[in-house]
């Protein structure tokens, strides 16, 4: 992943010269014109016909979303085994790397990846048939299905078992926050990445998610997927919107304390054998099961308390304080709650939020945060903590 990986190696660079343009400036990647120009001498045929089987043109700025990490692959793959692979090897390789580009709605004319996919296929074996050697339609059907076959095991976990779609989701989060890679990292910084997970989440359509191509996947297989990551993506929204309201009520605390700060200044350090060490948890457990009058997702509020299928090297896999509120205010309280969990946090946005919950739980979890935290911030989370007790109790 370019964006991910801080471009390219040295190496990377090499096999991609006179592929590419990086513009250092803002990391930004274009198609170079030399690999591609026919003006003075025959083109360079494999990138010619990668550029073709991408939809892309020369001088072209490739977008991080749609297609830069997979054509950075493809340029590679194609690079290092073009001396060894007959050039239509490449061409089906390409095609399946080409299918990997997640998450694609129809285009204008309302044709889906697949088609338009098949389309470009045509056409590159027509403008490179020399080349290229006999490729039949019957043969391009089978490719495509093919490229597409490897796509949607791709994004398998989106219809398997939630709490392990939510183990791989949760896993990537990293990826796309470069400060959640650190060790140490603010309470901020994971408030800003369940923002963008949340958003994301919310716009993830279930019907782009898997493609099928003449009948395979069966439109009844097509059926059950859209419905499984349907009923998944549900899940991951309250489970992640959980995850934000209790990441937000540490960062209002934090906002009416002194400001951002260190999350495990809050929460506890990473629990080491042998080592034990104060955490926010053991102001709040036992987690009750919540009342029958709440309204809520059994299954995210269990893995909230439970835990999730694996552990992530930035976070915990169960969430204790999110079960504690979600199995409090439900779904109700929930969707009322979030509206106030925005990055970035302030004063004005700290207040609105911490008032909008049940005043007894702010109490106790200020009080819970208060034994945790640094001895600065200790007196006016206890402030805090008496403040809204008094309020509960009127």
């Amino acid at each position: 992943y370019y964006t991910v990986d801080g471009g390219l190696s040295d190496e990377q660079a090499r096999l991609l010269e006179g592929v590419i343009v990086e513009d250092s400036a803002d990391r930004s990647v274009y198609l170079s014109n030399n690999a591609y120009d026919e003006s003075e001498g025959p083109a360079d045929v494999p990138m010619a016909m990668l550029l073709g089987i991408f939809g892309f043109q020369p001088d072209q700025k490739l977008n991080p979303f749609g297609g830069l990490n997979e054509f950075l692959s493809a340029a590679l793959v194609v690079r290092c085994l073009q001396d060894v692979l007959p050039l239509e090897h490449l061409f089906r390789i390409a095609a399946c790397i080409e299918a990997t580009i997640p998450f694609r709605k129809p285009d204008e004319e309302g044709s889906p990846a697949p088609s338009v996919l098949y389309n470009r296929l045509i056409a590159v074996r027509n403008k490179h048939r020399d080349q290229l050697g006999t490729i039949s339609m019957s043969d391009l059907v089978v490719v495509i299905q093919q490229a597409f076959a490897l796509a949607n095991r791709d994004v398998a976990n989106f219809a398997g078992d939630v709490s392990v779609f939510l183990s791989n989701t949760w896993t990537l989060m990293p990826e796309s926050n470069l400060k959640m890679r650190q060790k140490v990292y603010r309470i901020s910084s994971f408030a800003h990445s369940l923002v963008k997970m949340v958003g994301f989440f919310n716009h993830l359509d279930p019907r782009v998610i898997y493609h099928s191509f003449e009948g395979v996947p069966s439109e009844e297989e097509m059926a059950s997927l859209v419905e499984r990551s349907r009923a998944n993506l549900a899940v991951a929204k309250t489970y992640m919107n959980a995850k934000l309201l209790s990441i937000s009520v540490l960062a209002a605390l934090a906002e009416k304390t002194g400001g951002d700060s260190v999350l495990s200044m809050w929460v506890g350090d990473p629990q080491r054998p042998g080592v034990i060490t104060p955490r926010v948890e053991d102001g709040i457990e036992p987690i009750p099961d919540p009342s029958a009058d709440v309204k809520l997702d059994e299954t995210v509020f269990r893995i909230l308390r439970d835990g999730r299928n694996a552990a992530s090297s930035f976070d915990i896999r169960n969430s204790p304080l999110a079960a504690f509120l979600y199995g409090l205010i439900g779904d109700d309280g929930l969707s009322k709650s979030v509206t106030y969990a925005v990055y970035p946090m302030t004063a004005k946005d700290a207040d609105q939020l911490l008032q909008s919950l049940p005043h007894k739980a702010v109490s106790q979890i200020a009080l819970a945060c208060s034994k945790v935290v640094a001895s600065t911030r200790e007196d006016a989370l206890q402030k805090i903590a008496i403040e809204y007790s008094k309020e509960a109790a009127q």
